[in-house]
């Protein structure tokens, strides 16, 4: 599971070591729809390693994009293609979901001019350090259905991985923002443990409930 792999990778100190313990445990996790949150343990420098290992198609999961790094060399065909992906659910996302990372080479505005092209223009070289909100943040609204279509295009929407597992993330989101607690969790870790409390605290409303009316049954009769 993801939060052991968490556990494995924090015992190593050393970036290209926490690299190469996040790209074994890879292969190797069941739950690879939550791979973010082993990035997301990482220092800079390691999750720049382990991107680049990997490849973002393999390591990103659309449904929660926010929680990755964007660190997109354009002379990569495949990171020109995250960048055209990027732009394009940006677009589709209310709020201002999209903004530089430290040391990029390209402004958001740049990049948007050349949406069009930019996935097949092999003359660019340039750093594109990029960072997408999370749910709330800088007033994005995720566009869930959109996001659900890039699938295809990642390997966690590949299979064996099984659709309703994976999307069971926007029933998490969607629950938690009903409830107002979604606000503030930013990790795998967070969301899947805070989903747990609100799921324990229902049964237990509904069990109160059941046990109440069977005793109002009860005296009734």
């Amino acid at each position: 599971m993801y939060f052991e792999a968490v556990e494995i990778v924090d015992c190593f100190q050393e970036t290209p070591l926490q690299a190469s313990a996040a790209c074994a445990l890879f292969g190797r996790l069941w739950d690879l729809e939550n791979f973010d949150a082993v990035l997301g343990s990482l220092g800079a420098a390691a999750a720049r390693g382990a991107y680049a290992r990997l490849g973002y198609f393999n390591a990103v999961n659309p449904l929660r994009v926010a929680w990755h790094r964007f660190e997109l060399r354009l002379a990569r065909a495949d990171e020109r293609r995250m960048v055209k992906v990027l732009l394009d659910l940006g677009g589709a996302e209310a709020g201002n979901s999209l903004t530089e990372g430290a040391g990029t080479q390209l402004s958001v505005v740049t990049l948007q001019g050349m949406r069009g092209h930019i996935a097949d223009d092999r003359s660019r070289t340039e750093l594109a350090a990029l960072s997408y909100a999370h749910v709330g943040e800088r007033g994005n609204v995720p566009a869930w259905r959109e996001r659900a279509a890039l699938l295809p295009q990642f390997l966690v929407g590949a299979r064996p991985f099984p659709a309703e597992r994976v999307l069971r993330i926007v029933r998490q989101y969607e629950e938690l923002e009903a409830a107002g607690v979604l606000r503030g969790l930013r990790t795998a870790i967070d969301i899947g443990a805070e989903h747990t409390r609100l799921e324990a605290a229902r049964a237990a409303a509904a069990a109160a409930a059941a046990a109440s009316g069977r005793d109002a049954a009860a005296a009734a009769v």
